[in-house]
């Protein structure tokens, strides 16, 4: 019986379940038999499916095994470039699910992303591994297509470019379809989206250039000679917007974002510490065979500080592995890692010799003009007084950061709702 969606216009929810082993690499969403018929979804129906996390991704519908509702399973091979990771725990609502068409293609265009490893390929050795990897798939204009985990070949990904014939967002790839290799990279098939960086555009500006250069045109760079950062350290006091910084520049760069929080990573068992880093680099290369990935560890200093005496051996074993897995990752250059703290004397030295975290990049407390910037960003939806002076404003917190202000501009408000007259909320 299907769950009653109760208060929920949009449908039931449904538990976002890992997919199962053996579905991976194969683009299934397996659903129970209510969901099925709510859906009037057929063995084989294309799905798009919206994510939790952002993005969508195409599946083909499946049954579950156990015949269960309430439950979804999904293999999010093809999927677009910030598309939540497949199996990531949450819930989706049954509205998050529509059948489309997907009629066979005439011809496909793809873009190939090459392995780091793989070296120089012939064009006809990668439009071989591309024919391979697109049989008989469904696959969807602007998606990314991944290669299935444990696969051989010099294609990690593919981007579909073209092909897939309006109106219909989705196609199938047949043994009759022509597929062709785009020699330009795909522009974004989701515009960026514009996050408020208030007093933070020139910063922003640094870090795009660190890091969307390398996650978008890593092979191009490497026939330049051009060496690009195995890593970037952002340091700056609490509060000034590390963290919105890189969620802003990885979305811009299309990039998977696993944010972590470096203290959460500490065990208290003997070990468990670095079990857990590893599980987390680990995670960061899953991501990465979708597309570009982008680790951000917060707080870094409180898991990789200055080693010395017999006393800090815990300290001392956690960093020698952080350090051990960023030589590991920066070596294929399959993941960009960005480490912020507000304590950068504190790190241990190896993290930022060259190859690491070789390049930083500093955001201090706010000048004038950024806090006069950051408060215009803050009230942009707020309906404020026409004599209100953010200019003043700004002048009068001097050493105010972004966190700042923003309890300030929260406080304010909540003054304005506790005095207000004739339904007005101004402040």
């Amino acid at each position: 019986m299907a769950p009653d969606s109760g208060p929920f216009p949009d449908g039931p929810l449904l538990k976002l379940l890992p997919a199962e082993p053996k579905d991976r690499g194969t683009q299934r969403c397996r659903l129970g038999p209510a969901a099925l018929r709510s859906l009037g979804a057929h063995l084989g129906s294309a799905l798009t499916i919206a994510l939790p996390g952002g993005g969508c991704c195409l599946c083909t519908a499946w049954p579950r095994r156990d015949g269960a509702d309430g439950f979804v399973q999904l293999d999010a091979q093809c999927a677009s470039p910030r598309a939540a990771a497949s199996g990531a725990a949450g819930s989706l609502r049954l509205s998050s699910l529509q059948p489309v068409p997907c009629p066979p293609l005439r011809r496909l265009t793809v873009w190939p992303v090459l392995r780091p490893q793989a070296g120089a390929q012939s064009p006809v050795a990668v439009l071989e591994a591309a024919q391979e990897l697109l049989r008989n798939r469904p696959v969807s204009r602007g998606h990314v297509l991944a290669t299935p985990p444990g696969s051989p070949g010099p294609v990690s990904a593919l981007h579909v470019v073209g092909g897939t014939p309006d109106p219909h967002p989705a196609g199938l790839v047949t043994p009759q379809t022509v597929i062709a290799l785009s020699a330009e990279p795909p522009a974004l098939a989701e515009p960026p989206v514009e996050l408020p960086l208030g007093g933070l555009s020139e910063v922003a500006d640094e870090l795009r250039e660190l890091l969307c250069l390398p996650l978008r045109y890593p092979r191009a760079l490497a026939a330049l000679g051009l060496a690009v950062p195995g890593g970037v350290l952002l340091a700056g006091p609490p509060g000034v917007g590390k963290t919105q910084l890189v969620r802003a520049v990885a979305r811009e760069a299309g990039a998977e974002l696993l944010a972590v929080s470096a203290p959460a990573l500490q065990g208290a068992r003997p070990g468990e510490t670095e079990e857990n880093v590893r599980r987390v680099f680990q995670r960061a290369r899953e991501l990465a065979r979708r597309g570009p990935s982008l680790l951000f560890l917060d707080e870094v200093d409180a898991l990789c500080p200055r080693r010395g005496g017999a006393q800090r051996a815990p300290e001392s074993r956690a960093v020698a592995q952080v350090l051990t897995l960023l030589d590991g990752i920066h070596g294929d250059r399959e993941v960009v890692v960005v480490g912020a703290t507000n304590r950068p004397d504190d790190l241990d030295p190896a993290l930022r010799r060259p190859g690491r975290f070789d390049r930083e990049v500093v955001i201090g407390t706010p000048t004038l003009k950024q806090r006069e910037a950051i408060l215009r960003v803050i009230t942009s939806k707020m309906p404020i007084s026409d004599h209100v002076d953010l200019g003043l404003l700004a002048e009068m917190t001097v050493g105010y950061v972004g966190a700042d202000l923003t309890a300030l501009c929260r406080e304010a408000a909540m003054c304005a709702l506790l005095h207000k007259e004739s339904g007005r909320f101004e402040f």
